[in-house]
């Protein structure tokens, strides 16, 4: 049944969960349900809200972006806090506080900075998103597993530090890529008819980052 998918022992008796489902669907879920659903709202903040029309620097798109990272990261930490058993959710909150929203401010800089390049050299949809869609799904597959299986494996609860490793990594190259972002900047606004002196009338005309989806 579905629930053999969640790792649950398929023989009553039996105790331990079954290591093949577990692992494909901590897969599944950390692929497909979390990265691509997670990531793909950051894309969306900053080129359809209505908000993102008033951005018109490169280094503001990826303001933008991580702003929408950090409320998500806030609001997975929150669900996962207040739902976990109360004698661990202090140290769940303090290993995602630090681990989560640096996951999430590093793949918003990613998309920020790729959604801002499209516009003097156009990118395509998977080029702007492949990348944060294999680190979210890499770190939280690390995580996911390790609580699948931690408790009947102990050698799994090492994985977690892959997590680790995962951040620390993409941070580098998220900060890499900033300097990108600088020669971007120096090009001067997105919009060359609009400059930093635009009246708000203006501004709430200026049209916002959107992408040509049949590119």
């Amino acid at each position: 049944g579905a629930w053999d998918l969640l790792g649950e022992p398929r023989d009553p008796n039996d105790k331990s969960p079954d290591v093949t489902r577990a692992i494909v669907f901590s897969l599944y879920q950390a692929y497909i349900v979390c990265a691509i659903t997670e990531e793909t709202l950051k894309f969306l903040v900053v080129t359809q809200f209505p908000s993102a029309s008033f951005v018109n620097r490169p280094y503001g798109i990826v303001v933008l972006c991580i702003a929408s990272g950090l409320g998500l990261a806030t609001m997975e930490n929150l669900g996962y806090v207040l739902f976990d058993d109360a004698d661990v959710s202090y140290l769940i909150a303090i290993a995602r506080g630090f681990l989560d929203v640096a996951l999430h401010t590093i793949t918003g800089t990613l998309i920020g900075i790729r959604v801002a390049a499209k516009e003097h050299d156009v990118f395509p949809f998977y080029r702007i998103m492949a990348i944060p869609f294999v680190i979210h799904g890499t770190y939280d597959f690390f995580i996911m597993i390790t609580s699948r299986l931690g408790s009947s494996y102990p050698l799994v609860n090492i994985l977690p530090v892959f997590s680790v490793v995962v951040v620390l990594g993409s941070g580098y190259f998220a900060l890499q890529q900033l300097q990108s972002l600088s020669e971007l900047d120096s090009i001067g606004p997105i919009h060359p008819d609009k400059d930093d002196t635009d009246t708000q009338s203006e501004s709430q005309n200026r049209p916002s980052v959107r992408y040509d989806r049949t590119l």
